[in-house]
């Protein structure tokens, strides 16, 4: 235990005198002992620490992380804000912003920070199959250079994906009449004996057209870890295939939750992946978009550090994208789509259509 005098930031009273506390006001602060005034002085080997909640019986003080001395978590850092609809968001310009603002200490109430770096602190032991054992070295690691069973996983389901379903491969064409020259004569034009009565199949070049593929990695507590692996695999092949047709493809990664604490309706967060103008690397956005370990550990938990209000333990529950955010994505694949089968589905339903829509075009 070690008390330090620190302004309160928050309305609260002191432990020993009940005097009620008002934020900014100078209080001795101790973690997992809670606040005293000024006037009663820093606490005691006397003092009792705070009781323990009851989701934390899980995870016991002691597994917290210290902080280095005389340093405190922000709080009221970096909150989500609310829209007219009334669903909370937030947006990363890129996955490393996401995580290096999810490993740093803060939160929207001193409450919140204790709690999400225990569960931080928890979720990266190298313990937690919540998280899939990752351990912090281990997480950061693979986030930059996936283990390879990653990349197979991810190529035999893109594979399996792309043989499931007829794609389009042939490219546009349109037949050019009244030529000079061609494959085939217009007869009409040939009796009566016009010279331009040949036509012509001509490639055209079409211009570069720009797409988003929007991916919901929510998933909810009882998912496997299978379920956002062939959900992101099925996203990263619908890219592939479009980028081999000249499409410049923007990928966007969503964290939608129902509930995660008592002010919070619905939350959304966002996360550029890949922008349009960067090319295609599979094995750099593998990890993000595959391993559930990367939803709960930035998504889930990271996230949670910019929802205002009391942090509910749970973390609330995956929901679906709301409409406006949908709208902001050419072709979105959600939270609902769970194993190999539904992805299968998705994408063929997909490809279908942009078959449907090139052929009567």
């Amino acid at each position: 235990m070690t008390p330090r005098l620190i302004p309160a930031r928050f309305k609260g009273k002191c432990r020993i005198c009940g005097k009620a506390v008002a934020p900014g006001t100078a209080v001795w602060f101790a973690k997992h002992y809670g606040v005293r005034c000024e006037a009663c002085g820093p606490h005691t080997a006397a003092d009792a620490p705070l009781p323990s909640k009851k989701g934390n019986k899980k995870y016991p003080p002691a597994a917290v992380p210290e902080l280095p001395p005389g340093q405190q978590p922000m709080t009221g850092e970096k909150a989500a804000q609310v829209d007219a609809d009334g669903i909370h968001r937030y947006e990363f310009g890129s996955v490393t912003e996401a995580v290096q603002t999810a490993l740093t200490d803060f939160a929207q109430s001193d409450h919140n920070a204790e709690f999400l770096r225990n569960r931080m602190g928890q979720a990266l032991s190298g313990k937690d199959p919540w998280a899939n054992r990752f351990t912090r070295d281990r997480f950061l690691s693979e986030l930059v250079s996936p283990k390879s069973s990653l990349f197979e996983a991810v190529d035999k389901m893109r594979a399996r994906l792309v043989e499931s379903v007829e794609l389009p491969s042939r490219p546009r064409r349109r037949i050019r009449h009244g030529q000079d020259t061609g494959e085939d004569i217009d007869i009409d034009r040939w009796l009566a004996r016009d010279p331009y009565c040949w036509d012509r199949n001509v490639r055209e070049q079409q211009p570069s057209r720009n797409v988003t593929i929007g991916c919901n990695l929510s998933v909810n507590a009882a998912a496997r870890s299978a379920d956002l692996l062939y959900r992101g695999a099925a996203a990263l092949a619908l890219a592939d295939i479009l980028t081999q047709q000249g499409v410049n493809v923007e990928i966007v990664c969503f964290d939608s939750v129902r509930g995660p604490t008592d002010v919070v309706r619905q939350g959304v967060i966002r996360y550029v992946v890949k922008a349009g103008t960067m090319p295609l690397d599979i094995a750099a956005v593998a990890f993000a978009m595959c391993e559930i370990a990367f939803f709960r550990v930035i998504g889930a938990v990271g996230g949670s550090k910019h929802w205002p209000g009391k942090i509910n333990e749970g973390l609330g529950s995956a929901a679906q994208l709301p409409a406006a955010d949908r709208r902001t994505c050419d072709y979105v694949i959600d939270s609902n789509v769970l194993g190999e089968l539904a992805a299968v589905k998705w994408l063929g339903d997909i490809v279908s259509a942009r078959t449907t829509e090139a052929t009567h075009v």
